[in-house]
């Protein structure tokens, strides 16, 4: 369970909390199951959900949550440091929109780790660029389209950690 309040149909509000660090691995994936039937799902992507936890400064997930669960910790404000990894439907949009509405202030470092693949390299760099701009150290780790058809996922088995054959943080290895 993800958190204890008893949670169902016609579900909103805050759910608050003093913890300073958020992780969530290894959560089983809705296979089969409609995200948009789902009641919680509902209350993430319509904002009636949400994650108020003035203390949290560091964010990690991995493993299949949609990207809009993140959306859901909008109002926790002290975030400096997003980790995700294996986020569905992460689009070059989702992370543009979350730099320029700077939806966390104090946010310092943003990682990502994707086996599917990034745009190109041009979005990448952008990605980078846009994140220096605000002052985020951002670390994109994945392949490439133009670099890599899919066939065969090199990082598939191995865990999110940072150490990654492939990384793309505008510094030179």
């Amino acid at each position: 369970m993800l958190f204890s309040t008893a949670v169902g149909p016609g579900l909103s509000g805050k759910v608050h909390s003093k913890r300073s660090i958020w992780t969530l691995h290894s959560l089983a994936l809705h296979t089969g199951e409609d995200w948009n039937a789902d009641p919680i799902s509902q209350a993430l992507w319509s904002g009636e959900l949400s994650f108020e936890l003035p203390n949290l400064k560091f964010f990690t997930s991995s493993h299949c949550l949609p990207v809009g669960f993140l959306r859901a910790f909008q109002a926790s404000k002290n975030i400096s440091k997003i980790h995700l990894c294996e986020t569905p439907m992460l689009h070059e949009l989702d992370v543009t929109t979350w730099l320029q509405s700077e939806i966390w202030p104090k946010l310092t470092k943003f990682i990502i780790w994707h086996s599917t693949a990034f745009e190109s390299s041009a979005s990448v760099h952008g990605l980078l660029q846009l994140a220096t701009g605000y002052g985020i150290k951002m670390r994109l780790n994945g392949h490439l389209n133009e670099l890599y058809d899919g066939s065969k996922n090199p990082n598939k088995d191995k865990d999110c950690g940072e150490k990654h054959d492939k990384k793309h943080d505008g510094t030179k290895s």
